[in-house]
């Protein structure tokens, strides 16, 4: 499958929102142009089997409505990560037939066994994945400002081949009933790019917001699923504003709390 290489920061401030907005609002940052592109509406389902064999075998399983497009995404970890650099093997297809017979197939060399293919098959999407024995794991919606990455020595920026893209997301888990929210901003290498830059990028944000940036290597999909286990444990709610945001604090809370097998 295809790689990709990308960082995160959790933006951990006391106006969370105040924050993201003045990320939102850099057009240049170091050596490099920020070329704004049209917000995207994504709304993730993570599925698993019922036993969780994906995630044993660090592979996850995501339906990506994005605007208009539906994708379906296979994700697996690659033990190659430095510190703070997620590397990841990705496949990311439009939702199709072939699409689906290309995912089956790489689940299979990944040791995955789904159920058998039905005698008669569901036209809805949801409808098709639990079919093969497939459960929703995870939910959540993303409202996602990305930015081109572009060298600004280019007289002809727009044009340019961007080197990365910025991600600033704002991401809405439901859970039981309550909405936590958690905010980020994430860097993404294009194709082929040195993975210098990926740190370069991220030190020019930091300055750029200092104090209120995390680094932070906690995939969304695990966040959401210690998110579950701490408010079930009544163990989240000294760290929510009471809009549901994360507060500052909440970040060590989580990883103390991931890393104690939570």
């Amino acid at each position: 499958m295809p790689t990709e290489v990308e960082a995160s920061l959790a933006i951990a401030a006391l106006d969370p929102g105040a924050a993201a907005r003045k990320l939102a609002g850099l057009r240049r940052l170091g050596r490099y142009r920020l070329l704004p592109r049209p917000p995207r509406q994504i709304r993730d389902t993570y599925v698993d089997t019922p036993d969780m064999e994906l995630a044993r075998r660090l592979v996850s399983l995501r339906l990506r409505q994005a605007n208009d497009d539906l994708v379906l995404t296979l994700k697996g970890d690659d033990a190659s990560a430095g510190p703070g650099l997620k590397v990841r093997r990705e496949l990311e297809l439009p939702w199709s037939e072939e699409g689906l017979e290309r995912i089956w197939a790489e689940l299979a060399g990944y040791g995955v066994r789904l159920l058998g293919e039905p005698a008669r098959r569901e036209d809805a999407p949801l409808a098709r994945l639990r079919e093969r024995g497939l459960v929703v794991l995870q939910e959540r919606a993303t409202r996602r400002l990305v930015r081109d990455v572009v060298a600004a020595a280019n007289a002809a920026a727009e044009a340019a081949e961007p080197l990365a893209e910025l991600v600033i997301d704002r991401v809405d888990f439901t859970f039981h009933g309550r909405t936590i929210r958690h905010r980020e901003v994430e860097v993404e290498l294009k194709a082929g790019r040195e993975r210098a830059l990926v740190s370069e990028l991220l030190a020019a944000l930091s300055a750029k917001a200092p104090g209120t940036l995390l680094p932070w290597s906690v995939p969304k999909l695990a966040l959401g699923l210690w998110l579950e286990r701490m408010l079930l444990a009544g163990a989240l709610e000294a760290w929510l504003a009471p809009d549901g945001a994360l507060l500052p604090e909440a970040y060590p809370a989580i990883l103390a709390f991931g890393r104690g097998g939570g």
